[in-house]
């Protein structure tokens, strides 16, 4: 009887976990979408800069600023890879 009571809570606590990272997929799928087209967005800013090496200062400062965001990105992303320490998820 207590096994059996045992197993309950044990299953009880493991549903309430999966409940709330079902709550907390979509939320994180929607950051990765954001992530996604802010990347794509970047790029495609990158591939408008001119090539040639006398860019303008205005051209070179958002370049810079493009590449820190990209970086930052990755940074977010290698985070997010990472394994949380919550056993469910794994």
């Amino acid at each position: 009887m207590q096994e059996s009571i045992r197993k309950m809570d044990a299953n009880s606590s493991l549903a309430s976990q999966i409940e709330r990272m079902l709550e907390v997929m979509p939320a994180n799928m929607q950051y990765l979408s954001s992530l996604r087209q802010e990347i794509a967005d970047l790029k495609l800013l990158n591939a408008s800069v001119p090539t040639k090496p006398n860019r303008s200062p205005l051209d070179r400062s958002a370049l810079e600023a493009r590449a820190s965001r990209l970086l930052e990105i990755k940074q977010e992303l290698t985070k997010l890879m990472s394994k949380p320490d919550n056993p469910v998820w794994w």
